[in-house]
C-alpha cells in the first residue's frame, strides 16, 4: 500500500509542477532549446550538414520576399538594406543636430555582408555542388556606387571612404541606379578583390544563385577594363576573384601555387571560401559558405599544399579542431575587452575605429591631394591577421 502511494506521489510530482512557481523569472524559457544555437559560435553548433539542408529549404520560401526587397532597393538602398529584418520599421536612423535641432538621416549598411562558418563537416556533395574561392589577405568591405559617387563601408556597415571609380553609377554619365560589391581591400596594392556582387548597374542579384552571381561578376568586370586598373578616374582597382570546382585534382593544382594571385606585390593567401552553388546572397552567417585556412587543407580534405602554406602553421598547431577552439576563445576575449570601453563605444567608437584605419593611408592621400586630387578619403589598411579571419 505504501509503495502504491509513493508511486502516485511521484507520478503527480512529474506531471504537475506544484512545488515551484510556474512564473518564476529565473526559470529557463520553455522554448530556450529552440534558440540555443543563436548563442553559440558557428563552429560549435554541430550538425553542419543538417543546417545546410535547412538553409537551402528556407531559401526557397525567401525568394518572394527578396523580389519585393529588390524593388525597394532601387529607390532607397541604404534604408532597405538596413531594415530588411524589420518590415514594420522602414525609417532610417535619425539624430538631432545640436545647432539647428533638425533631424539628420544617418544611412548605414549595417551587417549586410554574407559571412562564412568554419568548414567542420565535409559536404558529401562537395565535388558536385560546391565552388572554392581563394581569398587574399586584407579587410572585408562593402563598396557602393550610387548617385555618381563610390563609397566603402566596413563589415559593420559604417562609412569609411569615398573615392573616384569607373564602376557603373559612380560618375556623372550614369548617376542613376546602384552597384554593390562584396570585396576584400588590400592596401599595399590599392586593390579591391571582389568576392561577390549584390547589385550591378541597378540589377539586384540577391535572389540569384552563387554560380550565376560569379559568372555575372566576371563578365561585367571584363566589360569595364578601366575598372581593373589605376587611374585618375579609378583610384583603386577592382579585380574579380576566380572560383573553381571542388574536384580533387583542381584543388591540388590550385594549392600548388605560391604566390597565389600575382607576382610582385602578392597580397598573400589568407584562406579559402567554399560556396554552395545554389546559395542565395543572405546577410549574416550561413553554413552554405564555409572557410578554411590554407594549412588545414591537407588535414581536413587530404589536399596537398605548397610548403610555404604549411610553414604558416602557428606554433603549437595540432589540428583544425584545436585551432578553431583557440581562435573562438581569443575572439570572445577581444569582444569582452571591447565591452569595457562603454563611454567610448557609446560615442560612436566603432565608427571612429574604422576611420582610425585611415591614419597610415591618410598621409599618402594628402600628398595626392596636393597634386590636385579632389578625393575625400583614400582607402583602408588591412586588419591584423587575427581579425581578418572573423571578417570572411
Amino acid at each position: 500500500m505504501a509503495a502504491s502511494i509513493d508511486q502516485l506521489v511521484a507520478s503527480l510530482d512529474t506531471q504537475c509542477d506544484v512545488a515551484s512557481n510556474p512564473f518564476d523569472p529565473n526559470r529557463p524559457h520553455p522554448r530556450l532549446s529552440e534558440f540555443a544555437y543563436f548563442r553559440e559560435p558557428a563552429s560549435l553548433m554541430g550538425d553542419q550538414e543538417k543546417r545546410r539542408t535547412e538553409f537551402l529549404e528556407r531559401q526557397k520560401s525567401k525568394r518572394e520576399k527578396l523580389v519585393n526587397l529588390q524593388r525597394r532597393l532601387l529607390n532607397e538602398p541604404g534604408e532597405v538594406l538596413n531594415n530588411q529584418d524589420s518590415e514594420d520599421n522602414l525609417s532610417p536612423d535619425k539624430k538631432e543636430t545640436k545647432s539647428t535641432g533638425t533631424e539628420q538621416r544617418n544611412w548605414t549598411f549595417t551587417n549586410q555582408l554574407m559571412l562564412s562558418e568554419w568548414l567542420v563537416d565535409i559536404p558529401p556533395d562537395l565535388e558536385d555542388n560546391w565552388l572554392i574561392k581563394p581569398c587574399p589577405k586584407g579587410r572585408r568591405m562593402m563598396v557602393v556606387a550610387h548617385k555618381g559617387s563610390t563609397k566603402a563601408y566596413s563589415k559593420a556597415g559604417h562609412f569609411v571612404a569615398s573615392f573616384a571609380s569607373a564602376l557603373p553609377n559612380a560618375n556623372s554619365s550614369s548617376p542613376q541606379g546602384i552597384t554593390i560589391l562584396d570585396c576584400i581591400w588590400n592596401m599595399e596594392n590599392r586593390t579591391y578583390f571582389v568576392l561577390d556582387v549584390l547589385a550591378w548597374n541597378n540589377l539586384v542579384l540577391l535572389d540569384c544563385e552563387t554560380e550565376f552571381r560569379f559568372y555575372w561578376l566576371k563578365t561585367k568586370l571584363d566589360e569595364f577594363p578601366e575598372v581593373q586598373t589605376h587611374s585618375d578616374k579609378n583610384r583603386n582597382a577592382f579585380l574579380a576573384l576566380p572560383s573553381y570546382e571542388c574536384q580533387e585534382n583542381l584543388m591540388t593544382e590550385l594549392m600548388s601555387h605560391n604566390p597565389m594571385f600575382f607576382e610582385g606585390k602578392d597580397p598573400g593567401l589568407d584562406g579559402l571560401l567554399f560556396y554552395h552553388k545554389k546559395n542565395l546572397y543572405e546577410h549574416g552567417s550561413t553554413p552554405l559558405v564555409t572557410w578554411i585556412k590554407p594549412f588545414m587543407m591537407e588535414d581536413v580534405l587530404g589536399i596537398k599544399v605548397h610548403q610555404n602554406y604549411i610553414d604558416e602553421r602557428p606554433a603549437g598547431y595540432c589540428n583544425q579542431a584545436g585551432y578553431i577552439k583557440e581562435f573562438e576563445e581569443a575572439a570572445l576575449a577581444r569582444r569582452g575587452k571591447g565591452k569595457g570601453k562603454g563611454s567610448w563605444r557609446r560615442r560612436g567608437g566603432k565608427q571612429d575605429e574604422d576611420k582610425m584605419d585611415l591614419v597610415e593611408e591618410g598621409s599618402w592621400r594628402r600628398r595626392e591631394k596636393q597634386g590636385g586630387d579632389s578625393e575625400k578619403i583614400g582607402s583602408l589598411d588591412a586588419d591584423p591577421s587575427s581579425k581578418m579571419e572573423e571578417e570572411k
